[in-house]
């Protein structure tokens, strides 16, 4: 197998607990460093990162830094994607750790095959959820959002469409809008049946994700910028599964339901508001957006 250049890009913010686990997966590769080149982009980090990012620069040479204003996730990504010069093109999750074999699986692919332009693969978690509450990413199976938690793009794909994430949709599907640019063209996209990296799991508070559920309105607009991603839709607007709309459908029944359980086991009562009120607020949003956007999508 040819060994051609490739880039690592992180984008981090805030990240002092995972930061330094997170570089260490990507300086384990067991593709050779000297053929590694790694761009973390710190979007203005208030709390150790910066400093640590600094201190592990010192050991290795591959490791470039770059500091810059507070701009948000989507326009941390791009500068990442526009200072790699490698061949291939990898976008980690500052919390997030690799599997030793990403970058030599994901290049194994690339290099049998011009065609694709786009390689993920299996993202589990680091450990069991026991927090009521938790943001984490995990998934087995093909992802439609092409999540840049592990994730690979060919370089000259990315040329062809551009090097950036738009920031319309910053943390709402900015991945998911770059990625069917890059199918648009013609370029395939190709799912490794293998651990390709473990994502942390970090506890929230009981509003955190109800509150973002909101923001979830811009997945209208992705679907009408890119239309052929409807096919991952059910009868192409429908969002959910068929229990996501029995939920919303009978909601007050359940949430009552809910409220009588948290007397007899507070956790598991919250635990059922939480879903339920995340899914109310997710399906109001969705409405919303196709009213928005003009772009129907439940």
């Amino acid at each position: 197998m040819k060994q051609p250049p490739v880039s690592i890009t992180i984008a981090t913010y805030n990240a002092e607990r995972w930061i330094e686990h997170c570089l260490n997966s990507v300086f384990e590769q067991t593709y050779p460093q000297e053929l590694i080149e790694i761009v973390v982009v710190d979007d203005k980090s208030t709390d150790r990162t910066r400093e640590i990012l600094q201190g592990l620069s010192t050991g290795h040479r591959n490791l470039r830094l770059i500091f810059q204003e507070n701009q948000g996730t989507a326009a941390a990504h791009t500068v990442g994607l526009k200072n790699c010069q490698g061949k291939y093109i990898l976008v980690l999750s500052h919390d997030a750790y690799a599997e030793p074999d990403w970058v030599e699986s994901v290049v194994e692919v690339f290099e049998e095959n011009p065609q694709v332009g786009i390689v993920q693969g299996e993202v589990l978690l680091t450990r069991e959820v026991t927090e009521p509450f938790a943001h984490f990413v995990k998934f087995e199976k093909f992802n439609r959002s092409f999540p840049t938690v592990a994730i690979a793009y060919r370089a000259r794909d990315l040329d062809l469409v551009g090097r950036y994430y738009l920031e319309e949709l910053s943390r709402y599907g900015d991945d998911a809008e770059l990625a069917y640019r890059i199918l648009k063209r013609g370029a395939k996209s190709v799912f490794l049946e293998q651990l390709t990296a473990r994502h942390e799991v970090v506890p929230e508070d009981f509003w955190k994700s109800i509150k973002e559920a909101w923001g979830r309105q811009k997945f209208c607009l992705l679907f009408k910028l890119h239309p052929q991603a409807r096919a991952f839709l059910h009868h192409g607007f429908l969002w959910g599964s068929k229990e996501r709309y029995l939920r919303t459908l009978f909601w007050s029944l359940l949430m009552l339901l809910a409220g009588f359980a948290y007397f007899y086991d507070r956790e598991i009562g919250l635990r059922w508001m939480h879903l339920l009120l995340e899914e109310l607020v997710f399906l109001f949003a969705l409405v919303w957006g196709s009213v928005r956007y003009q772009s129907l999508v439940l």
